[in-house]
């Protein structure tokens, strides 16, 4: 949900871009972009409280997901023989980005490391992440790990 319960957000994982859909005012009913290209696929947003939105990666862009999503036939092939044979998922550099009310992008957070991950929550100066694979909270100081852009 944005701070603004009369236009609440989504993300569409598959094209890489959040929407905005208004419940109330003028706008009623229509949905307007938010934010696209993203440099990942989006998962959970997150409002903050203090201005900007926290937009869960759940990977970096890679070719090969690139195609897949342009692709709803090979989509559907890669799903069925997943189902039989482990099939490469390639879900790497996950992360974060903050984007301002306006859509803007901030900063973004990622590492290699990371996979899947479906949330972010920015407690005070720190970024903690959930993800569907790990056992445990990852946390970021965001003093220290400063990826701002000019403001």
């Amino acid at each position: 949900m944005t701070c603004s319960a009369a236009a609440p957000s989504a993300s569409s994982c598959c094209r890489r871009r959040c929407s905005r859909y208004h419940l109330a005012g003028d706008k009623k009913g229509t949905v307007q972009k938010f934010i696209d290209n993203l440099p990942g696929f989006p998962d959970n947003i997150r409002y903050d409280g203090e201005g900007r939105y926290w937009i869960a990666l759940t990977s970096g862009r890679t070719l090969q997901r690139d195609l897949l999503m342009k692709h709803p036939f090979l989509r559907k092939l890669v799903y069925l023989i997943g189902k039989f044979v482990a099939v490469p998922r390639g879900l790497k550099n996950s992360g974060a980005v903050s984007v301002a009310l306006d859509g803007e992008p901030v900063s973004m957070y990622t590492d290699p490391r990371l996979a899947l991950v479906t949330g972010s929550l920015k407690v005070g100066d720190y970024l903690y992440y959930g993800s569907l694979t790990e056992a445990y909270l990852s946390r970021i100081p965001l003093t220290e790990s400063s990826a701002e852009s000019d403001e």
